[in-house]
């Protein structure tokens, strides 16, 4: 199919970027859409001056014939897509609008920047604007035959923590991306800069261009037990990380208390543990040594936090092996190569951590 013929999609970036930042989603998107990456002043300039760059821009690839346009933002490139959507030119032509990490009710990092001198906040305009207040005054309002959708991080930083009262990205709140009038929404196990850097964050938002809704593997939470849990992230290849997300052990504590922890968890000779005295839960490596540790609650959280992740991932591998392949181009190409890589892991040829250094190698060929 020739690109022309293809429906747009405008790759909108956030504060203090450019349209580089959306070069994943880009890649994804390129195989069934024409995506479109626009550079705006987002960083120095108004949102509602960036708004119109971008009115001014859509409009100039649009033509006669366009319809059925569609919008993908991240962070503060959500408000300004939502202020150029009060023009009706783009209304008009507009179909889906996909916010990613948006802060449509503005952030409490915003609400910080209003304490510094207002020489500083006048230079960063963007940032003012998104306070709970500056959101307010744009009284932005949804067209009616646009639909919206939001996807939000709850991965929150340890920096910026305290500034939130709720489940966060780091920067925007879970609570603040929702709006009303989005017909689906989904929650991903990551932070504000690395959401729209997902491979299965990025299949997703191309799943709900096609359909109209999310893909149920990602939206649905697998009810299993934490056991269960752990020796999925075990076969996974993906206890560093579970052990790194907790934090504490370091290997160089031998466990020779054992009487005084219960078993909740053993795979290939990881062992999950719980302390009969405290209610801290430990992970101990095949050679019985400690290598994370923390309260139950942190240790739960982070193992639900890790087998979100290796969800999402084996959705992304499973959008890639059900693409139909056209061996004309370069990207099918690489993507037969993916559906190899994972037979070879599902094989046992190579391990995880094997298949996921190659993969990351081929998608950066794409």
């Amino acid at each position: 199919m020739q690109m022309n013929n293809l429906e747009k999609v405008f790759l909108i970036h956030g504060f203090h970027s450019d349209s580089s930042s959306m070069n994943d989603i880009y890649k994804v998107l390129k195989v069934r859409f024409n995506p479109v990456m626009i550079d705006l002043p987002s960083t120095f300039s108004s949102l509602p001056a960036a708004a119109n760059r971008l009115i001014q821009k859509v409009l100039s690839h649009c033509h006669n014939n366009t319809k059925d346009i569609h919008f993908v933002a991240h962070s503060a490139g959500g408000i300004i897509t939502r202020i150029a959507l009060m023009d009706n030119r783009i209304a008009d032509l507009a179909k889906y609008c996909v916010f990613v990490a948006s802060p449509n009710h503005g952030t409490e990092l915003a609400e910080l920047h209003e304490k510094i001198p207002v020489l500083l906040q006048e230079i960063h305009l963007p940032v003012k604007q998104l306070s709970k207040h500056g959101i307010e005054k744009l009284n932005l309002r949804k067209p009616k035959e646009v639909v919206y959708a939001g996807i939000a991080g709850n991965k929150p930083w340890d920096k910026t923590e305290l500034n939130f009262s709720g489940t966060n990205d780091g920067v925007v709140a879970v609570q603040s991306v929702m709006l009303e009038e989005m017909i689906d929404f989904i929650t991903v196990p990551f932070d504000h800069f690395e959401i729209h850097h997902c491979l299965g964050v990025c299949k997703a938002v191309e799943y709900f261009l096609k359909n109209g809704y999310f893909p149920k593997q990602i939206k649905e939470r697998k009810k299993m037990k934490i056991n269960e849990k752990f020796s999925a992230i075990i076969k996974n290849g993906r206890i560093n990380e579970l052990c790194n997300e907790i934090g504490w052990g370091n290997e160089i504590l031998p466990a020779i208390d054992s009487f005084l922890w219960d078993i909740l968890g053993d795979e290939d000779g990881w062992q999950l543990q719980l302390g009969k005295l405290f209610g801290t839960i430990r992970i101990l490596n095949p050679d019985n040594y400690v290598k994370a540790f923390g309260l139950e609650s942190k240790v739960i959280e982070a193992i639900d936090f890790i087998f979100e992740r290796i969800r999402i991932d084996q959705y992304a591998d499973n959008a890639l092996t059900e693409n139909k392949i056209d061996s004309s181009s370069d990207d099918d190409k690489i993507f037969e190569k993916l559906r190899k890589l994972k037979q070879l892991k599902e094989e046992g040829v190579i391990t995880e951590e094997e298949y996921q250094a190659k993969k990351s190698e081929l998608l950066k060929q794409i």
